[in-house]
């Protein structure tokens, strides 16, 4: 077996961008000293704007919601004939399966803007019942959309099992795919714990400089190291799990 060569431009990039990353959180943390009461401020003024579309946050929700609606119905017209032509078989399991991103998306939307849409609220109670009533009926939207979906596919994929309202319902689905779908949900699930571990580890670091400075309460870094670390520990531990 050839031992592997290892380019030691590797190790150099790797020094430089430890010393930009140090100069830069340096930096910052300069500007951060020099500016403490802007901190506050600034986030003050950050919430108030936040807090000021209330409502209106449910608004891209339910334009998902109806984008993926609409993009259900014209899958499901193409099942008659998905049978007899690829080209219509390929063009319902595409329409499904953005119908099936949409209703993805819709549920942590719906929490943000429920959140969102409480800020500032407290003498508002009618708009807290509001949000809470659009949040519910988001929810039904997307259950009964993923539902009528999930039918759908299964139409043109007969050999797919597991029902929406089952709490095994993403392992029985798991279970019926076959070697190459198993790969691909693979590669997905790899791509999205590479994601959301680069974006948990700059927003944990970036906590990190205000909570140093006040700026914000230490349960916040809690919370988004906590999460990193549930990501990091869930994906390796699974790993270990899989070996022989």
């Amino acid at each position: 077996m050839k031992k592997e060569r290892t380019r030691p431009w590797v190790y150099v990039k790797f020094v430089l961008t430890i010393l930009l990353a140090a100069l830069f959180g340096g930096v910052l943390g300069y500007g951060a000293a020099a500016n403490q009461d802007f901190l506050p401020y600034l986030g003050r003024r950050i919430n108030g704007v936040l807090s000021l579309a209330g409502l209106w946050w449910f608004l891209p929700l339910y334009l998902v919601l109806t984008a993926g609606t609409v993009v259900h119905l014209r899958g499901r017209a193409l099942l008659p004939a998905a049978a007899e032509d690829d080209g219509a078989f390929r063009r319902a399991d595409r329409l499904l399966s953005l119908a099936m991103l949409a209703t993805g998306a819709a549920t942590p939307y719906g929490l943000m803007a429920l959140g969102l849409s409480f800020a500032g609220a407290w003498e508002r109670p009618a708009r807290m019942f509001l949000a809470a009533g659009l949040l519910v009926v988001s929810m039904v939207w997307t259950v009964v959309l993923q539902a009528r979906t999930v039918a759908a596919v299964k139409v043109i994929y007969p050999e797919k099992r597991g029902n929406v309202f089952d709490a095994r319902f993403r392992k029985d689905w798991y279970d019926s795919c076959d070697e190459a779908e198993r790969q691909e949900i693979g590669q997905c699930s790899y791509r999205a714990f590479q994601t959301v571990s680069g974006i948990l580890s700059v927003v944990t670091l970036a906590l990190c400089l205000l909570t140093i400075f006040q700026a914000i309460a230490p349960v916040w870094v809690l919370l988004a190291g906590a999460l990193w670390l549930a990501a990091v520990l869930s994906y390796q531990l699974a790993a270990l799990s899989s070996r022989p």
